[in-house]
């Protein structure tokens, strides 16, 4: 270990024990750090999250300390200048889901930071999804299947990881029934069905950028039946040159079609699934 590092661990050991924490919180906040640094020698968490953490820590209930403590080796991965808008979100989410009704399980955490790799609106739309009921889906498909879900999920997400945000924010319900139907496939055709939906030409249209006609042909063209058609009502008006639009209103239009068009991308993946 180089003098540097090793000035960093007495750092992080002097700032733990100071923490303003009750004894068994600190004892096992000591004992995490100690066990991440045999796992993961060279991982450091900058020193304001260290802060972050055990200001959580002190106000999270003592039964659900084990699973406020596993994020530590997730934060470990993330760089000092974390993505615009991630601390926040990652502060906020990781006290939300340390605290009643959500399960005191540490298994589903990795799968909250599953989209931590996600920018924008994406991980807006993860941190702060509509309504409450989002991660507690996402908790109870977890802990039922805790070895295989994590995996598979990360697969959608690595092949749109928009759509698969969107849905979680707007139809969780919908990306966990999608994901349980990948897992009940052997590997074989689990692999096959997801390089169908990721070559699928839908998949190729981008709300951000697409023509507008072009999205809405795309939609009705490539869409089976079964799968509500995400395009509005006002923009196949605005094809048809029956509305014209500002560019507010464009870059409106655009961002509510990306919900849309994500929750149908992976209505999508659940119709090719269920073949």
């Amino acid at each position: 270990m180089s003098e540097k590092h090793k000035s960093y661990n007495d750092a992080i050991d002097d700032r733990i024990a100071k923490a303003k924490l009750e004894t068994a919180k600190l004892i096992a906040l000591q004992e995490t750090f100690a066990q991440l640094r045999l796992s993961e020698p060279d991982a450091k968490i900058p020193f304001h999250w260290l802060h972050c953490l055990s200001r959580i820590l002190a106000h999270t209930p003592p039964d659900y300390t084990d699973k406020l403590l596993a994020v530590v080796p997730v934060w470990a991965g993330h760089d000092d200048e974390p993505r615009e808008g991630h601390l926040v979100g990652l502060i906020e989410l990781t006290r939300r889901l340390c605290h009643p009704p959500y399960s005191p399980s540490p298994e589903p955490v990795g799968v909250w930071y599953l989209f931590c790799g996600l920018g924008g609106d994406d991980w807006y739309r993860i941190a702060y999804p509509r309504g409450d009921a989002a991660y507690a889906i996402l908790e109870e498909a977890v802990l039922a299947e805790p070895e295989h879900l994590p995996a598979t999920l990360a697969r959608m997400i690595a092949i749109a990881g928009s759509a698969c945000a969107a849905s979680f924010s707007r139809a969780p319900r919908l990306l966990m029934t999608t994901v349980r139907r990948l897992l009940d496939m052997g590997p074989d055709r689990q692999e096959e069905t997801l390089a169908s939906w990721r070559d699928h030409p839908f998949l190729a249209l981008d709300a951000g950028t697409t023509p507008f006609a072009v999205l809405v042909e795309g939609a009705r063209e490539h869409l089976p039946a079964g799968i509500d058609n995400p395009i509005p009502r006002k923009l196949r008006d605005v094809v048809a040159g029956r509305l014209t639009l500002t560019g507010e209103q464009e870059a409106r239009m655009r961002r509510v079609l990306e919900v849309k068009l994500g929750v149908a991308s992976v209505g999508l993946l659940a119709h090719l699934a269920g073949r």
